[in-house]
């Protein structure tokens, strides 16, 4: 029994503890991609109007964007594991809260507070496995993480559209609501704290097993003629051969293929290329990735309706060269916070 005790505590953190945030995260996504095929059966059971759809994802990204600003800087004081325990408890509860609605409003409510979940992960959670684990085994794990999370996108529309011929759709949440309560149980178990007080799932698995050190510059300015390949194909595939859609496949593909290889590290070189408290500045990262999502697609949008075609494309290389420009800027940033280290240690 001893020796049971003594394994179980021994891989607590580094077995356990990631289970349990790929289950919250895989949860999480689950939340828009399962009830996505069934959200016209939402709206006409409270009886509203159809175009209030769309709001249920939007809430839930506004959701994403609402407390960045205040997790961040809250981990870093009071430490990550009572933040992001926190975090889970209140996705389990906003999705068990969902069986209850009896209104269009009551639900979106829900899908808002649903939507802080991606607060708690992306702020504490994903800088808690950096803190946690050695800088490659970190990186290795963030793209297995990576590569769980994107299955929901690929399975949920088609398991939920399948259940919803057996089950109510709030059954759905029911379901989302238990995967919360088992997270949430084993991030009370595994969790450590971290704090010292004083194509993308494709790519994400090379990392894992194919490099050896993917915590150079060099390995990222290898991946990206990757993901800029695939942004021309898209591109000029759509704007020549515009009715073929086997460019906008191969493109998309390769596009996010490159990201795959690259996000795990970046996410990391952001992370790490200043001493500031960790917390913030994954706080910080996150309210602008989401923040750009969202301009970008009011942008796209209005481009789109306004300027046709060649507008919006041009939108999207624009987009390319300014990646290059600031992920140099990165790089040459974690090379000096690098130096800067080494001197400090002679």
């Amino acid at each position: 029994m001893q020796r049971i005790i003594q394994f179980f505590s021994q891989r607590a953190t580094t077995l356990f503890f990631p289970m349990a945030l790929i289950l919250y995260d895989f949860a999480a996504y689950l939340t828009t991609d399962l009830i996505q095929p069934g959200i016209i059966n939402v709206v006409r059971d409270f009886n509203a109007d159809v175009s209030l759809a769309p709001a249920s994802v939007s809430l839930y990204l506004a959701g994403g964007m609402a407390l960045q600003w205040l997790l961040g800087p809250l981990s870093d004081r009071i430490g990550r594991r009572p933040v992001l325990i926190a975090g889970a408890l209140i996705f389990t509860l906003a999705c068990a809260a969902t069986l209850l609605t009896t209104s269009m409003t009551q639900f979106l409510v829900a899908r808002f507070v649903q939507g802080t979940s991606i607060c708690f992960i992306a702020t504490v959670g994903y800088v808690t496995v950096q803190e946690a684990f050695g800088q490659t085994k970190a990186i290795k794990l963030m793209a297995i993480i990576t590569s769980i999370v994107l299955v929901a996108p690929v399975i949920g529309p088609l398991s939920g559209a399948a259940l919803m011929h057996f089950v109510h759709w709030k059954v759905l949440f029911g379901i989302i609501a238990v995967m919360g309560l088992l997270a949430l149980c084993g991030l009370l178990l595994a969790m450590p704290e971290t704090v010292q007080r004083g194509a993308v799932i494709v790519a994400n698995m090379i990392v894992v097993r194919l490099v050896k050190d993917p915590t150079r510059p060099r390995f990222i300015w290898r991946a990206v003629p990757i993901q800029l390949s695939g942004l021309a194909t898209l591109l000029l595939g759509n704007l020549l051969l515009p009715h073929v859609w086997l460019w906008s496949v191969l493109g998309t593909s390769l596009y996010a293929f490159g990201i795959g290889m690259i996000f795990p590290t970046l996410f990391r070189f952001t992370l790490f290329s200043n001493n500031l408290p960790k917390g913030t500045v994954s706080a910080s990262l996150n309210m602008v990735i989401l923040t750009v999502m969202a301009v970008s697609v009011e942008v796209g949008r209005w481009l789109w309706f306004h300027g046709g075609r060649l507008p919006f494309h041009l939108l999207a290389a624009v987009a390319g060269v300014i990646v290059v420009f600031t992920l140099a800027t990165l790089l040459q940033r974690v090379r000096q916070h690098e130096a800067a280290e080494l001197a400090a240690e002679k």
